[in-house]
């Protein structure tokens, strides 16, 4: 990318980017950069390639039950999906966290 970079803005990419994309760059090789969050990063917009890589190696685990055995299919999607509602909660509660993102002062 440095040598492809030209123009007025090439300092940025000289002083900002190259630095972290020489030191960062197995994150976005392995799709964990999304797992980085606040660190350095090499490409910022690639968080999203390794969160749909993540998803894409986890949903066997969801539709393969379901495909396989419905009466387990449907007792497997209904314990994931009471947990995905319970564990969010149980955080909310335990931290004393705002009901919004709008107060926080990470997003502040």
């Amino acid at each position: 990318m440095r040598f492809w970079v030209t123009g007025p803005l090439k300092f940025v990419w000289d002083i900002a980017f190259y630095p972290n994309c020489r030191n960062y760059w197995w994150r976005d090789v392995l799709f964990l950069d999304n797992f980085y969050f606040g660190d350095p990063v090499c490409v910022g917009q690639a968080w999203y390639l390794g969160t749909d890589m993540q998803l894409y190696l986890v949903a066997p685990l969801i539709i393969l039950p379901l495909y396989f055995s419905k009466k387990f299919g449907k007792a497997w999607l209904f314990l994931l999906t009471a947990a995905s509602a319970i564990i969010p909660a149980a955080i909310i509660y335990q931290y004393d966290l705002p009901p919004t993102s709008l107060s926080n002062p990470l997003v502040t």
